[in-house]
């Protein structure tokens, strides 16, 4: 699972989004639109969320923001959360904050960061900071980030992050948007694969963001058993990006490829496949990626549900709305809409479940995925393949819809030593090469 990018905002156009160049200093921000599907998710989510799933904000300090200067921004904040002390509040009222810097939050000091909009109160970065994790990094677990947006404006390098988690737990936000970064938030490609435990997003905007979630554990660092649960909740992933959500345990290439095997640690990596704590990834919408809208590599106890996925762009030869790899097992796929259209019997599927190629290894049935269930989805798009599978048990496909456009091959396709595929009403042909 690579990567890829998020530019500066919605800018309404009559033909498509104008998207801002990583050079322009000279942004004209306090004009920038919302292209009309980023309405549309913003009603979406208000109507989800009117009675549920709101942040409990603190009711100790509240401390204002209110420099705008590039060169001071970032240690105004970082004082105004001293200040807030643990517990209390920064507030950002609506209008556009500049740093020319990133911004490393103290240590230990739980505060909430809040605005008065995604897109009324907005922190742009203004220049190349040079080698970083993130514009805005987390010191201290339970951080809150409420009614802001974060533009990196693809001034960072390859795998920073907007809001970078930095191994914290609990983190929060609500009704954020991260754009423009290589990674919006979670773990940053810096080789220290930190994991994002109960990290929490909630009705959040991803936009030009190669990657919009991402817990990456990197080559080296130690497996991961169990991670405290992670939500992603009603939120919207666009723009220009390879992944909306990705989450891999174990790519650092010691665990199943045979030549590694005598590294460090190779041993420990082969039989832990990371417990996500029942995981969830519900009421969201995933526009056209290049790769994947979801990505799960060694981990198990995820749910996927009540979500419109709408799979690749073409762009790239192989991908899938959802990929599942690489010992992935017990995740749930249910209800969700999975729109893989216009790809004209291109070679990319609704749902891949594999097993671990990254570094161009053999395939082995000991990196395959198992128990894996898909029920009561609704699939459409003219893609090769439907639902396939390559060294896959114990999978359970029932109950889902097949609309037109239909996959040109099958709808659905295992083969290579899977087994125990088991299919029901699903109004496709049952005689499609299925392996058991």
């Amino acid at each position: 699972m690579n990567k890829q990018l998020f530019k500066s905002l919605f800018v309404v156009s009559t033909l498509a989004f104008s998207l801002f160049s990583c050079q322009n200093e000279s942004l004209d921000a306090e004009n920038i639109e919302l292209a009309p599907s980023a309405l549309n998710h913003e009603l979406v989510m208000k109507s989800i969320y009117a009675e549920s799933e709101t942040i409990s904000l603190s009711k100790n300090t509240t401390v204002g923001v209110t420099d705008r200067n590039p060169s001071t921004f970032a240690n105004s904040l970082i004082n105004a959360v001293r200040q807030a002390g643990n517990g209390g509040t920064v507030q950002l009222e609506a209008g556009n904050y500049y740093s020319d810097r990133t911004i490393t939050l103290p240590a230990g000091i739980k505060t909430t960061i809040k605005g008065r909009g995604k897109f009324e109160t907005k922190i742009f970065l203004t220049k190349n900071p040079g080698p970083t994790p993130g514009f805005i990094n987390i010191n201290a677990n339970g951080t809150a980030f409420t009614e802001l947006l974060v533009d990196a404006q693809n001034k960072m390098q390859y795998g920073a992050c907007a809001i970078n988690t930095n191994g914290k737990s609990d983190i929060y936000l609500y009704n954020v948007g991260l754009v423009n970064a290589s990674i919006g938030t979670g773990t940053s490609d810096n080789g220290k694969g930190l994991t994002p435990a109960g990290l929490t997003a909630i009705a959040c905007s991803f936009y030009n963001c190669d990657h919009g979630i991402n817990f990456n554990r990197q080559y080296s660092q130690t497996p991961a058993p169990w991670v405290k649960k992670v939500t992603i909740s009603a939120c919207w992933f666009g723009g220009t990006q390879a992944a909306g959500v990705s989450i891999d345990c174990g790519n650092d290439g010691i665990d199943g490829v045979v030549f590694r095997r005598g590294l460090p640690g190779a041993a420990e990596a082969t039989v832990t496949v990371t417990n996500m704590d029942g995981m969830e990834i519900k009421n969201s919408t995933f526009e056209k990626a290049s790769k994947y809208n979801i990505a799960i590599a060694k981990a198990w106890n995820i749910k996927i549900f009540n979500n419109t996925l709408k799979g690749n762009t073409g762009s790239i030869l192989y991908g899938e709305a959802i990929n599942l790899e690489h010992e992935t097992h017990n995740i749930i796929i249910e209800d969700n809409k999975i729109y893989n259209e216009g790809l004209s019997n291109q070679n990319h599927s609704y749902i891949s479940i594999l097993t671990f190629r990254d570094y161009g290894n053999s395939p082995l049935l000991e990196n395959g995925c198992r128990d894996i269930t898909i029920r009561r989805n609704e699939f459409k798009g003219d893609c090769k393949s439907g639902i396939a599978g390559e060294y896959a048990q114990r999978i359970t496909i029932n109950n889902n819809t097949f609309s037109n456009p239909r996959p040109t091959i099958r709808g659905i396709n295992f083969y290579v030593q899977s087994s125990n595929i088991w299919h029901w009403s699903n109004g496709v042909d049952n005689t499609a090469s299925i392996v058991n």
